[in-house]
C-alpha cells in the first residue's frame, strides 16, 4: 500500500512493511520505490544499529512510536530530518545523541528528501540508533 504524506510540502512515498526477525541478520537493505537503505547490525548483545541511506533516497521511516523503548539517534554523516511530534528538526553529527521518549510519533528521513532530481546533498546519510531498555 502506498501512502502520500502531505505534510512535508511536498509528497514522500511509504509502503507499509511487515515485520522482519533480524536477530541472526549481520545486515538488511530495504528497497521500496526505487529507493533503499541498508541498516547494518552489530554482532554484540546491545544492539546499536547503523543506518546508511543513499544519496538521492526518497526512504523514510514512516510515521511511528515505541510503547517500551526510549529511541536514540545520532548522526554520524550527513543531514537527517527528524519529525517528531510534528516538529520539523535537521539533526547534523555536531549534534550529538538526540532521544525519542517512548509514545512520541517520529519519522526520519534524509533532510533533502524533497529536493528536486540533482539538487540534493551529494553523499550518504549514515546514522546510528538504539533503544532503552535494549
Amino acid at each position: 500500500m502506498v501512502k502520500l504524506d502531505y505534510k512535508l510540502g511536498q509528497a514522500c512515498q511509504h509502503l507499509r512493511m511487515s515485520r522482519t526477525n533480524t536477530a541472526s541478520m549481520t545486515s538488511m537493505t530495504v528497497d521500496r520505490l526505487n529507493s533503499s537503505v541498508t541498516f547494518v547490525f552489530p554482532l554484540h548483545q546491545k544492539r546499536t544499529t547503523t543506518i546508511q541511506i543513499p544519496e538521492g533516497s526518497k526512504w523514510t521511516s514512516s510515521p511511528h512510536w515505541h510503547e517500551k523503548t526510549t529511541e536514540y539517534i545520532r548522526v554520524i554523516q550527513g543531514r537527517l530530518l527528524l519529525i517528531i511530534d510534528g516538529v520539523h528538526e535537521v539533526a547534523l553529527p555536531e549534534h550529538g545523541s538526540r532521544c525519542i521518549n517512548k509514545y512520541e510519533k517520529h519519522e526520519f528521513m534524509r533532510a533533502d528528501c524533497n529536493a528536486p532530481e540533482g539538487e540534493g546533498d551529494s553523499g550518504d546519510v549514515v546514522l546510528e540508533e538504539w533503544v532503552d531498555p535494549g
